[in-house]
């Protein structure tokens, strides 16, 4: 039985997704380097995603002498949403990553630390301690709508917030999972 040619060359638009997912850490690094994003992990990602997959469909769009067929700029462009996943992940990890963040400062003590040491040297530049995941937290889900303050007690919101606890309480027990933390 013979086979005939096997083509396993790549259209421009699947080119440029693997062009973009390997220059998409460098991206990412010169804007979290950019003081204008300071301390905004999220914003730094979304600017780096939204600029890298600008520039693969602008290229895709103008190297493409026929114009790029729909399946090829589909498959680049899920090829390039594969590997933004994959950094995104990896950017999570790396940039609220809180137990790196606490092997990161038992790294840096001169010695063992008992759990009061550890909890008051974490984060050690901004001196806020493991207190500062509590707080980092609360912010956010202040900025999403899901909690508000009340002469400092937290409440969820009575539409956003609740809808968003039931749900997550009805698929932890779809899914048989157990609480953590």
């Amino acid at each position: 039985m013979m086979m005939g040619q096997l083509d396993l060359s790549l259209s421009t638009p699947v080119l440029w997704a693997l062009a973009a997912a390997v220059c998409f850490p460098f991206l990412l690094a010169g804007v979290a380097r950019a003081p204008r994003f300071s301390r905004r992990n999220a914003l730094q990602f979304l600017v780096a995603s939204v600029a890298t997959t600008g520039g693969w469909a602008a290229l895709s769009y103008a190297t493409t002498a026929d114009g790029a067929s729909a399946w090829d700029l589909a498959i680049g462009a899920m090829l390039l949403m594969d590997a933004l996943i994959v950094y995104l992940e990896v950017w999570a990890l790396l940039s609220r990553g809180y137990t790196l963040g606490m092997l990161l400062t038992l790294y840096r003590a001169s010695g063992p630390l008992d759990e009061l040491s550890l909890a008051k040297s974490y984060r050690t530049g901004d001196g806020e301690g493991l207190g500062w995941i509590m707080k980092h937290r609360l912010q956010g889900l202040k900025r999403t709508g899901l909690v508000t303050t009340d002469h400092g007690r937290v409440r969820l919101t009575r539409a956003l917030g609740a809808a968003a606890a039931c749900l997550y309480l009805i698929t932890r027990r779809i899914l048989g999972l157990r609480q953590s933390g």
